[in-house]
Order: C-alpha cells, then sequence, then structure tokens
C-alpha cells in the first residue's frame, strides 16, 4: 500500500498559474466545480496524477503536479471540475486545502482542549471532520487516542476520543480545520463493527457514532 501522507501547503496560485473571475454570464456553460475531501497519489516520477474521491470516483488530473514524495498518497479538500470527452475519467483540480491526519496519539499525555464541531461524516476509509478552533496563528497538535473496546452480539464497539492540545494558542480568532481519521490501520475492529469519537467542546463532550 502506498505511503499516506499529509497534504503540508498547497498556494490556489501555483496550481492555476493565474486567477480570474466572470461576471453576468450564463454560469450553464461552465462546468459546476465540485468540492470533495479526496486522496491523491503520486507516480514514481512524484507527480500528483491521480485523484480518489470520498464518493468513490477515480480520476486522472488534466493539470498533473511535481515535487512530490514519490508512490504516495496525499489529503486534501479539493476543488475540481469533471472534463468530459476523455477515453478515461478525468478532472482538472483549481484547490487544494491543508486536511490534517489524525494520529494515533494514545500514548502521549492526554490533551483534550474544546473546540467546536461544525460537522463529522463517514468518507470512504475516513471519519472526516470539519472543525472551528480558536487561534492566534500558533501551532496547535491533532490525533486521536485509544479509549476502550467493547464487543456485544459478535460485533465490536471502538471507543476514541480526539486527542487536541491548544500549546497554549491563544484563542484570537476562529479558523477553519479539517481533519481525516484513517479507519483501515485500527486492526480491533472490521467491517459491521462501529466506532464512537468523542470529543470536547464548549458544552462538554459530544460524540459521534460511525459503523465501519
Amino acid at each position: 500500500m502506498k505511503l499516506k501522507s499529509v497534504i503540508l501547503t498547497l498556494c490556489i496560485g501555483a496550481l492555476l498559474g493565474t486567477s480570474c473571475t466572470i461576471e453576468n454570464e450564463d454560469s450553464s456553460t461552465y462546468p459546476s466545480l465540485i468540492s470533495e475531501l479526496a486522496d491523491l497519489e503520486t507516480n514514481a516520477q512524484g507527480v500528483m496524477h491521480r485523484m480518489l474521491t470520498d464518493g468513490g470516483e477515480q480520476f486522472y488530473l488534466s493539470n498533473p503536479k511535481s515535487g512530490y514524495i514519490a508512490d504516495a498518497v496525499y489529503r486534501g479538500l479539493c476543488g475540481y471540475t469533471k472534463i468530459q470527452g476523455s477515453s478515461k475519467p478525468m478532472a482538472q483540480l483549481s484547490s487544494l486545502q491543508h486536511v490534517v491526519i489524525l494520529r494515533d496519539s494514545t500514548e502521549r499525555p492526554k490533551k483534550a482542549d474544546p473546540i467546536k464541531v461544525v460537522s463529522a461524516w463517514r468518507g470512504g476509509e475516513y471519519i472526516n471532520l470539519h472543525l472551528a478552533p480558536k487561534t492566534q496563528g500558533g501551532v496547535q497538535h491533532w490525533g486521536f487516542r485509544k479509549e476502550s473496546i467493547k464487543e456485544e452480539n459478535g460485533k465490536k464497539h471502538l471507543f476514541l476520543s480526539l486527542h487536541h492540545n491548544q500549546n497554549n494558542d491563544r484563542t484570537s480568532y476562529t479558523e477553519t480545520v479539517y481533519a481525516s481519521l484513517w479507519l483501515e490501520p485500527l486492526k480491533e475492529i472490521g467491517k459491521g463493527d462501529s466506532v464512537t469519537l468523542a470529543i470536547c467542546t464548549q458544552n462538554g463532550f459530544e460524540n459521534f457514532k460511525f459503523v465501519y
């Protein structure tokens, strides 16, 4: 399996080269822009050339990008348009936003600083989170902790919690953060089992349950 990596930073301008705004035109003449979380694969030359969306669609990029780790999988919030009339599924990537990969932090000192949860959902192999942390531009730390596991009627239920360390970052303004927890490495559970992720908010812990 290819190496799962994190998209550290990408500039929309770097992807597009230029940008423009079109007004007073019939929008039906332009392809719809889709925004979706996806995995992006690189080839042996480190060229990002293929995208697998959480919805299960696979596209080759009409504007592949070089300079990445070879044979790796990156994770991002992608803005793209489908290209019609090609012999294979193609898409043009117009924007790419950083996604935090939540890694196992069970062995670290427990931290559950409160955070606002905008939404949480299952997408493909991931539990995805749209979070709204308070920040002053500092570095906050993210992950997940394995709390316990129960078994009933032949099904397992794994309980996790969000590891969030505010790290003394002041709460000056709200930032948008997307995060993904990859389910495949959780060997404790299999298809049909359940996962509950507990997240500390300003109003206490909120639980989000998903079936794997």
